[in-house]
C-alpha cells in the first residue's frame, strides 16, 4: 500500500470530516486522489508533489484542495480545520510525517466554485541500527 493510498485511508475513516463532505458517486466521502468527477460538493483532492529523495530522508509536498459550491469560502473552514487538526503531525506508515506548511482560499475560473488549498510539508527520517 502507498502512503498515498495511506492518507487516503486516514482521510476517508475520519468521520468528523467526511461528515462535512458530500458523498462520492461510486460509494464512500468525497476524497479522491488527483481528480475527482463532477458532483455534489464539498470533495477533497489529494495532489502529491514528487519527493526528493536522499539516502537519509525523502522531502516533498501534498497539497490537498478542498472544493465548494458559490463564491465565498467561509463554507470550507471548517472543513479546512479538521483537516489540519487530523493531518499536522501526524504520521504515515512508520516514518512519514506531515506538517501544515499553509495555504489559503483560492478563486477558480469558474465562478460557481470555491477552492482552499492546504500544503503540508513531509519529512521521512530513516534510520538505521547500528550496535557498537
Amino acid at each position: 500500500m502507498t502512503e498515498l493510498d495511506k492518507l487516503w485511508q486516514l482521510l476517508s475513516g475520519h468521520k468528523p470530516l467526511t461528515d462535512m463532505l458530500a458523498e462520492s458517486p461510486m460509494g464512500g466521502p468525497g476524497v479522491y486522489t488527483v481528480w475527482a468527477p463532477a458532483h455534489d460538493r464539498p470533495y477533497l483532492t489529494l495532489s502529491p508533489d514528487e519527493a526528493k529523495l536522499d539516502q537519509t530522508r525523502a522531502t516533498g509536498s501534498m497539497q490537498v484542495d478542498v472544493w465548494g459550491d458559490g463564491q465565498s469560502h467561509e463554507a470550507l473552514r471548517p472543513i479546512v480545520r479538521a483537516l489540519v487538526d487530523l493531518l499536522d503531525g501526524a504520521t504515515l506508515g512508520e516514518s512519514l510525517r506531515l506538517y501544515y506548511a499553509g495555504g489559503g482560499p483560492e478563486q477558480d475560473a469558474d465562478p460557481t466554485l470555491v477552492r482552499w488549498r492546504v500544503v503540508f510539508n513531509l519529512r521521512r527520517v530513516i534510520s538505521a541500527e547500528c550496535e557498537v
